[in-house]
């Protein structure tokens, strides 16, 4: 079997903890347990928080000690650890360092499906090292009880989100549960995967790789020089290309069982995500990239000679219809090299049914629209539906992820609050997941913020529509407005001046008007849900 939260709910340690909401994550594994209190989003502990490894499947422990009054802050870093696949929260010391659990982080668990569960409140004898101590102990009986490695850690897979189904992170489960470094090699011995035991002896690897002597395929063998246990066998691809994988093992090596499904296990990973792992190919770089993972990119830019650190620009091409994302590989060289005409270095590819585009530039707004246009031409000459998100200003390869996952969570979103659209941009993009996320914080809280165009949403002479149409679709503008809303401008213009009456000032005003376009992107958000 393998532990999950509600099986670490049963510990003695844990008598009289409750789970406040996220139930429906229940069943989710737990491979380890951690401690999170740099809670705090400052610039040192959010680049501390990006830079650390999560693998997910983790439980966290906390106090909020750093901030247990701010609920919009817990949320945010519940949010976090969702997102890099941890599998819940152990709340401890609430009554008496956090004074209560507010609605909103119980609602923000349930939506989730994010186990939150509460220590005993008002407890001061409570301590994180008993509940610590207990699930490691749980999880290293369960794992010497003979549980498979291979449905193990297949079935941790399973639980991380999409994004972190890949080789590196199987393979960094796997040296987490041998307690061994594992390195994934082509026939060349280039390096393409390496997952170092300690998580900071990544040094240590390089060394060894230099100074071993690998034994044959299918045995272990011993290097006096690096005083390590050294194991290698042979990685099939589904069109028979092979790979060396090796496991670095100090102390001693590993039996014939575990070795197997170690093997086994990489095997499995190899041809169910990356078929073809063994060719470095550029598409590499762009998941590299995406997934954050700096060594890795390092060494495929050298290789292209792509100057990652001056890419300043994403754009991300998404199919509308199941046939139009399984066509976007036919038009990828032909975007490729319109894009090539407004930037000093580009690269695409295919990434999760989506064509991603990052280059340095376009340097001015003429060429952005140029490069727009030349897109939106290349797709409709094939009848390919689709959207185009921009992303700009992207200094870290760590923002390029955060911007990626946000387009793929507000991507639906912006298009019921921007309809007449094709191209968003990420601000845009982030704007239409903020206003989801405020209607996942309630009803209540969705009122608060339409509380603006209350005097408009009563009756039906069209003003509230036309404010709509005003804000979100016409940028402001009375004749593009008119135009869209078939309407003669004066009207319009009427319109306009009876919405400013109401409202006390003239709409399109700043910042007065900065509440509207929450406003009225939440009405048509719930309108058409």
């Amino acid at each position: 079997m393998s532990i999950t939260v509600a099986d670490v709910m049963k510990l003695p340690s844990m008598r009289g903890a409750r789970v406040l909401g996220g139930a429906g994550g229940l069943t989710r594994i737990v491979s380890s347990i951690s401690v999170l209190e740099y809670a705090q989003t400052n610039a040192i502990q959010s680049e501390l928080f990006d830079r650390v490894e999560f693998l997910g499947n983790e439980l966290a422990i906390t106090g909020f000690m750093n901030n247990p009054d701010d609920v919009e802050l817990q949320c945010t870093n519940i949010r976090r650890m969702a997102d890099i696949g941890e599998v819940g929260v152990i709340l401890f010391y609430v009554g008496i360092v956090m004074k209560k659990v507010d609605r909103r982080l119980i609602d923000l668990a349930n939506t989730l499906n994010f186990p939150l569960i509460c220590m005993p409140i008002g407890q001061m004898n409570q301590r994180y090292s008993e509940v610590i101590c207990e699930v490691m102990e749980l999880i290293y009986r369960d794992q010497m009880a003979g549980a498979n490695l291979v449905s193990e850690l297949l079935e941790q897979a399973a639980g991380l989100a999409p994004h972190q189904r890949t080789v590196d992170s199987m393979l960094r489960m796997l040296a987490d549960r041998l307690h061994a470094s594992v390195v994934l090699m082509d026939s060349s011995r280039r390096v393409l995967n390496e997952a170092a035991w300690p998580r900071s002896f990544n040094n240590a690897i390089k060394e060894q790789l230099t100074a071993a002597e690998f034994p044959a395929p299918g045995t272990w063998g011993y290097c006096e020089a690096v005083d390590v246990y050294i194991y290698r066998d042979s990685i099939q691809t589904r069109d028979r290309h092979a790979m060396d994988l090796l496991i670095f093992k100090e102390g001693d090596a590993l039996d014939v069982v575990l070795t197997r499904q170690s093997v086994e296990v990489v095997q499995l990973t190899v041809s169910i995500w990356s078929d073809k792992h063994d060719r470095i190919v550029i598409g590499e770089l762009v998941r590299a990239i995406l997934q954050d993972e700096p060594m890795k990119m390092r060494r495929l830019a050298d290789i292209f000679h792509v100057d990652v650190a001056s890419i300043n620009s994403m754009w991300i091409i998404s199919g509308d219809a199941p046939q139009d994302k399984e066509r976007l590989a036919d038009v990828l060289e032909t975007i490729l090299r319109d894009t090539k005409a407004y930037s000093a270095s580009a690269i695409a590819d295919i990434y999760d049914g989506e064509m991603v585009l990052f280059m340095i530039g376009p340097g001015n707004i003429q060429d952005v629209r140029a490069l727009t246009e030349a897109i939106g031409s290349a797709l409709s000459e094939r009848q390919i539906r689709a959207s185009l998100t921009r992303c700009h200003a992207l200094n870290t390869t760590t923002r390029v992820r955060e911007a990626f996952l946000s387009h793929q969570v507000g991507l639906p979103a912006a298009k019921q609050i921007f309809p007449g659209q094709w191209a968003y941009t990420l601000e845009q993009i982030d704007f239409a997941r903020h206003c989801q996320e405020q209607i996942g914080r309630g009803e209540r809280a969705v009122e608060e913020a339409q509380r603006c165009i209350a005097a408009l949403q009563d009756g039906d002479d069209g003003l509230l529509e036309t404010l709509e149409c005003y804000l979100l679709d016409a940028r402001t503008h009375v004749t593009l407005t008119a135009e869209k809303m078939f309407l003669h401008k004066n009207t319009i213009k009427y319109r306009l001046q009876r919405i400013a009456d109401r409202l006390g000032f003239v709409p399109g005003e700043l910042p007065e008007s900065i509440p509207l376009f929450t406003a009225c992107a939440l009405d048509r958000l719930l309108r058409r849900n």
